[in-house]
């Protein structure tokens, strides 16, 4: 006779092992509720930690009072001939991920499967800092660093009075010189390898208007005269002064020095002599100074 056991120390039924006979019924039974204890074993999620490169480590374990090691590991991005260890524990990497519902399962080779076990994966986005300085004219350099798990080769794209794009190196940093159409705002904007957005990183571009300042006409000989003055603005070399308020002045222009000082000799017909002269600048930014006037005398 042979006897098996419900766990109890007792015996639950006794089988003639040589006829066969015996309390077949309650056997059957008995072995159903193994299989049903089998089936709704449970599969403890431990952790699934994000690595760099898109990379995620799913851990779990296992609880079972046999063979753990007979079972498979299926779920998301796993791979194939996964098996829990002895004690029911395993753990893999994978880059098949997304960010969201995550799944395991286990299965053993008699194809009885552990409860399936959700978890939810998430990562903080990536966050993005940028700066501006201003160089000759109205060159300004961008620069600001992404700071992510996944900081290199990110694309940094700008929009607003400056578009383009560049590369983030190692460190995360980036630095892009461009010339603005103006004054007025950049936005930068980046995403991390999980299609995160990034803060949109906002800096202004600004510049005082320019004034002209100590403006005169000063008689030279004959019909001749000097045209000076100086620009005040924060990038007063070569900018462009135009003159006008005589008609022989029309299209006449003047170019500042790195200090913003201009002077011009130019002739003027005799009919105009006791006229009045003016002057205008634009900066690099397209701003328009007030016209400043001096009459001829």
């Amino acid at each position: 006779m042979t006897s098996f056991s419900d766990g109890s120390g007792q015996p639950s039924t006794e089988i003639n092992a040589e006829s066969g006979t015996g309390s077949t019924p309650y056997a059957s039974a008995q072995i159903s509720k193994a299989s049903q204890l089998l089936s709704t074993r449970p599969n403890t999620f431990d952790s699934a930690v994000i690595q760099a490169g898109h990379v995620v480590q799913i851990s779990g374990r296992l609880t079972d009072d046999v063979n753990l090691s007979d079972y498979s590991i299926s779920g998301t991005g796993a791979p194939a001939l996964l098996n829990a260890d002895s004690n029911g524990n395993y753990t893999y990497s994978t880059t098949n991920a997304t960010l969201g519902q995550l799944f395991t399962q286990g299965t053993n080779s008699q194809n009885v499967s552990t409860n399936t076990s959700n978890f939810f994966l998430s990562k903080q986005p990536p966050t993005l800092t940028l700066s501006v300085s201003y160089g000759t004219g109205a060159s300004v350099t961008l620069s600001g660093t992404l700071d992510d798990i996944d900081k290199s080769g990110r694309i940094v794209t700008f929009s607003g009075v400056a578009t383009g794009m560049t590369t983030t190196n190692a460190t995360g940093h980036f630095s892009w010189t461009t010339t603005p159409t103006g004054v007025g705002e950049i936005h930068a904007n980046g995403t991390d390898l999980w299609g995160q957005a990034a803060n949109t990183a906002t800096v202004t571009v600004t510049s005082n208007v320019p004034t002209i300042v100590n403006f005169e006409a000063v008689h030279g000989s004959g019909n001749t005269w000097i045209f000076r003055g100086r620009v005040i603005d924060d990038q007063p070399e070569g900018l462009t002064v135009r003159f006008g308020g005589l008609m022989s002045l029309v299209g006449v222009t003047a170019t500042t020095d790195a200090d913003g000082y201009f002077s011009i000799t130019h002739d003027i017909t005799a009919g105009e002599t006791s006229g009045t002269a003016s002057a205008i600048v634009t900066d690099w930014w397209g701003q328009d100074s007030e016209t400043v006037y001096d009459a001829l005398t």
